[in-house]
This record gives structure tokens, C-alpha cells and sequence, in this order.
């Protein structure tokens, strides 16, 4: 590898020819020393990421090993939750041992530096990708970011009663928790300290309906790191999230896996019960209000009898972005991204213009994150 293509990339740092030659040779499995300039600077970047973990190239992958074998014990540690989220499971299902799966197998070593999984499970303070919060980057981000996954996971396990809270959550929103990329540490932690206002023990189910004082001493009571470290985030979002309790009712709008999608169209062809759509998945209500089977009068009746999560887990599939963690838009520029050309579209449009615009003008401009 002669110098002077290292100075093609506009570099000044100094590789080893013999070792980026080595690589190079080991990246192609030893078939070839012609290489993209992607891949080559792919390379460098491995060996940069290598040696800011040791004093020489060795040292730094006997540090890597060491976290990845600390990742994998920690993966295995982790029980998993009586969540029937999809980002959850398929980070703690899928993602996390790919991404194991890629730095402890063949060509393991080029696989340190960088991510091929999503990490979407959003902690209490967000999505890492999304916002590089943690500065942090290959192993070290998996590895800081499984570290407060399982603390987050370890707190909600302690609750005997975590899966009929869930349950009783989904009843309250009325909307399947499948789909929904939000944390679950955060309601545990929140409806935990409502329990100990309300009953002064640590629980889940609340029965009675009071006021909720003293947070700053009740925070201080749990001696937990992950809660002491986001102390001002959880008093601050404490009124935005609603306290649970006990539902009676088992009808969960937009359900994952919903009623079948011919025998609705079929019942409702006959009855003309906008109530049965509630009982699709919301991926087959989609469906079934692109078929334009509904008259303008039922569109406005079914659209009226939505909640605002309900309209919310809606406007997600319209508008994919709005999925994104954290993201920040306003009512109107989502009403200008709804295609009026298609009728429930512009009937949603129409409604959320009337029922919310002219209720809470203040709305019109104001930015919020979904």
C-alpha cells in the first residue's frame, strides 16, 4: 500500500502501510487488494476506532472483546417483560443478538466501529441513533445503551403486577401498545410513585383516585440510579402522563392483531356500524378507508368518534416521520402533508381543521413532538 493513496483521502493522519495492507487483504479474505474507496476508508475508520481503545492496534481490540463479552453477559441477564411492544422485542429478540451475532463471527473485527441495527427502543431520554445523545458509536454505544436497557428492564421487573398494569393501559388509551414507540420505565416509575402518595408502599394498581404530593421526597425514597439521574426529566413529564387505573373494559381500538378484515367489510356492508371498524388492525383500517366504501357523512362519524391517540396512531402511518422519536411538528404543517385527493384524508383533514384548530387556536403554529 503505497503512501500516496492514503493522500487520496485527504487525510493527515499516519497509517501503517503493512497494517492497512494486512486489512485490506483480510476485509477481501485474502482474494484481492483491490477495494472500494468506501470500504477503504471503512478501513481506517476500523483502525482509528480500534486504537482509540488501546495504546497499539492489539491492545485496542483486547479492549473491544472485553466489552462485547460485557454485552453479552448483560444481554443475558435481562429477563424479558410481559411486553407486547414490537420495538422492545425486537431489540431485546433480534437486534441485539445480530448485532452480537456480527462482532463475534466472521469478520468480526470490521463490525466494531459501526451498527446495522436500529437500537429503536426508546430509553427514558430518547432513541440514541436518532439524536447521537451519548456521543458514542460501534460497541461502545451497544454497550452503554444495554447497560440502561437492562437497568430500565430490571426496575419494572421488581412489579409482580406489571402485566395487569399494561393491560389496564391499553384499556385507558384504548389503543394496542404494539405499535406505539414510547417507555415503559417511565409509566412504571411514574405510576409507582402515584402508589406510594396514594397508599405509601411501592405497587401498580391504584383504586382510588387522590391527589399526588410530595414527588420530590418520593423520588428521593427510591435510591435508584437510573431514577436519581433523571429526577428533573420525570418531575417535569409527571403531569403529561396519565395515572392508571383498573378498566373493566376489554375493547382495545386498533387492536395488533385485529378482527378479520373480510368478515368486517361483510358486517359492516350490511349493517353500516362505523363501530366495527375499531375492530381492525390499524394497518387494515388504513386499507379499508382507501377503499372508499364509506359516504362522506360516515367518514365524519367515524372520525369524530376517534381519540386523540387513536387520530394520532393514524396520522403515523400517513405521515411515517411523525414515528420518529422525539420529532417536532405542528398541527398545520401535518395538515398540509395529508393527500386531499384521497377522501378520508381530506375528511380527516377537515376535521382536525374544525375540532381542534378552532378549539385550541393556540395549537395552529405551536411545534410538539409525537
Amino acid at each position: 500500500m503505497e503512501p500516496i493513496e492514503l493522500r487520496l483521502l485527504d487525510t493527515e493522519k499516519n497509517y501503517d502501510p503493512s497494517l492497512v495492507k494486512e486489512l485490506v487483504c483480510r476485509y477481501n479474505h485474502n482474494q484481492s487488494t483491490s477495494i472500494s474507496l468506501e470500504d477503504f476508508k471503512h478501513i481506517l475508520d476500523t483502525i482509528d476506532y480500534i486504537l482509540e481503545h488501546g495504546e497499539t492496534f492489539d491492545e485496542g481490540i483486547q479492549s473491544i472483546q472485553s466489552d462485547i463479552k460485557e454485552i453479552q453477559r448483560i444481554y443475558k441477564s435481562i429477563q424479558l417483560l410481559p411486553i407486547n411492544n414490537e420495538k422492545y422485542l425486537n431489540v431485546l429478540k433480534k437486534q441485539i443478538p445480530f448485532f452480537i451475532q456480527s462482532v463475534t463471527g466472521e469478520d468480526a473485527l470490521f463490525h466494531y466501529c459501526d451498527i446495522s441495527v436500529d437500537l429503536d427502543y426508546p430509553l427514558i431520554d430518547g432513541i440514541p441513533l436518532y439524536h447521537d445523545m451519548y456521543h458514542l458509536r460501534g460497541t461502545d454505544l451497544v454497550l452503554y445503551y444495554l447497560k440502561r436497557l437492562s437497568e430500565e428492564n430490571h426496575f419494572c421487573s421488581l412489579f409482580d403486577d406489571l402485566e395487569t398494569f399494561i393491560e389496564d393501559y391499553e384499556k385507558t388509551i384504548k389503543t394496542s401498545i404494539y405499535d406505539l414507540q414510547i417507555n415503559f420505565f417511565e409509566l412504571v416509575v411514574h405510576q409507582c410513585i402515584t402508589h406510594i402518595s396514594i397508599y405509601n408502599s411501592p405497587g401498580l394498581i391504584i383504586h382510588d383516585k387522590k391527589e399526588v404530593k410530595e414527588i420530590n421526597s418520593i423520588i428521593s425514597f427510591f435510591h435508584y440510579p437510573m431514577i436519581d439521574l433523571f429526577k428533573e426529566n420525570i418531575i417535569a413529564s409527571f403531569n403529561k402522563i396519565p395515572i392508571i387505573y383498573p378498566q373493566d373494559s376489554y375493547q382495545i381500538t386498533f387492536s395488533h392483531e385485529g378482527a378479520d378484515f373480510y368478515e368486517i367489510l361483510n358486517q359492516f356492508e350490511y349493517s353500516r356500524d362505523i363501530t366495527l371498524l375499531k375492530q381492525l388492525s390499524i394497518y387494515d383500517l388504513i386499507d379499508f378507508l382507501e377503499q372508499d366504501i364509506l359516504i362522506n357523512e360516515e367518514y365524519t362519524a367515524f372520525m369524530s368518534s376517534l381519540t386523540a391517540i387513536e387520530i394520532v396512531s393514524i396520522l403515523k402511518l400517513i405521515i411515517p416521520e411523525l414515528d420518529t422519536f422525539l420529532h417536532s411538528t405542528s398541527i398545520a404543517d401535518i395538515i398540509s402533508e395529508l393527500d386531499t385527493s384521497i377522501t378520508y384524508q381530506e375528511i380527516l383533514s377537515h376535521y382536525i381543521t374544525t375540532e381542534v384548530l378552532n378549539t385550541y387556536p393556540q395549537y395552529i403554529k405551536k411545534e410538539g413532538s409525537f
